[in-house]
């Protein structure tokens, strides 16, 4: 939905990457360029379907936080989760399917395919119009917590169509997935940083949560239509 998502794969393929480069490479750029539709923070699924083999489903979605069980929403009668609770957050399930679908089916080096992500979040990018309105519509979202006020507001403002974004914290961390994949993000300072941030505003989620992530694969429904 981005065009400079959609140069960032047609750029990979012409490096010689095959499509999940692309798909990989467009995602970690939608993930800097709109970040009020998309992030490594989120989810993955995907369908792959490569020449002369059966489509395959990968579920990339979260867990939730193992503390977070029935007993302790019905103990403190809540009935309902607004999407600024930290219990809404599940544990990210993008950048582990990112890597895994890589290692089973990639073609360039993982490093490669965070370049332009890192060096949008890093040296600034242009916002465009819808997101400039999706950005104001969500203004008051954005100034509830110190972090996301300091990340994404300007005196408090939200960022107009036209200004030059940057996050340093974002690109630092596309930086370290891309040279170590899922180890700091699941097991390091990355998950650390996540667990104590959702921790200190009433979120359930540990350490252990992040290790147990994990990426699904399974044959997907499919049919042949003529020789399609």
């Amino acid at each position: 939905s981005h065009p400079l998502s959609s140069l960032e794969a047609i750029s990979i393929l012409k490096k010689g990457g095959n499509a999940i480069d692309a798909a990989i490479a467009a995602s970690a750029v939608q993930a800097v360029v709109e970040p009020n539709a998309t992030s490594i923070g989120g989810d993955c699924f995907a369908l792959i379907s490569l020449k002369g083999h059966k489509p395959i489903a990968v579920n990339g979605s979260g867990i939730a936080p193992q503390k977070a069980n029935i007993s302790f929403f019905e103990d403190r009668s809540i009935n309902k989760i607004s999407t600024t609770s930290p219990h809404s957050v599940t544990i990210p399930g993008a950048v582990h399917a990112w890597y895994t679908i890589h290692q089973n089916y990639g073609s360039l080096d993982f490093e490669e395919l965070f370049l332009n992500a890192e060096n949008y979040a890093r040296n600034g990018f242009p916002i465009q119009e819808v997101i400039a309105k999706a950005w104001l519509e969500n203004k008051e979202k954005l100034k509830k917590y110190p972090i996301t006020n300091s990340i994404f507001l300007k005196n408090n403002k939200p960022y107009s169509f036209g200004e030059i974004h940057k996050n340093d914290d974002l690109a630092d961390t596309l930086k370290s997935i891309a040279k170590n994949g899922i180890k700091d993000f699941y097991q390091g300072y990355i998950a650390e940083d996540i667990v104590s941030s959702l921790n200190s505003i009433g979120g359930l989620h540990s350490m252990d949560d992040f290790t147990k992530q994990d990426t699904v694969f399974s044959d997907s429904l499919n049919n042949t239509f003529r020789d399609i």
